[in-house]
């Protein structure tokens, strides 16, 4: 248990750990040339908060900031504009019908 940034209270945080024995293997079957990846890509994740999604770096940080802004703002666009091609499809009809009924009025 870690105190989160965000929540301000103690929670779980998970923390991926890179499989170092995939690494190891690779790194044998490619004749060490896998070394250069692995070396790239070695360090530990942080650690993220399971309520919130937070964690301690600054591109974590705002990526999560970022899913969460077009989540709110494809919520609110809902109403507005249907998703997928179904949805506009019935709501064209719907425009069409209205169309209609007001044209025989």
């Amino acid at each position: 248990m870690k105190k989160c940034v965000r929540c301000k209270k103690k929670t779980l945080h998970i923390q991926e750990v890179p499989n170092y024995l995939l690494h190891v293997v690779l790194s044998i079957l490619t004749v060490g040339v896998w070394l250069i990846v692995w070396v790239l890509f070695i360090n530990k994740k942080d650690p993220q908060c399971t309520v919130c999604g937070e964690t301690n770096d600054f591109l974590g940080n705002m990526l999560h900031r970022q899913k969460n802004n077009i989540e709110k703002v494809s919520n609110e666009n809902d109403d507005e504009k249907p998703k997928d091609f179904l949805g506009k499809l019935l709501d064209g009809q719907r425009k069409n019908i209205e169309k209609v009924s007001k044209d025989k009025d």
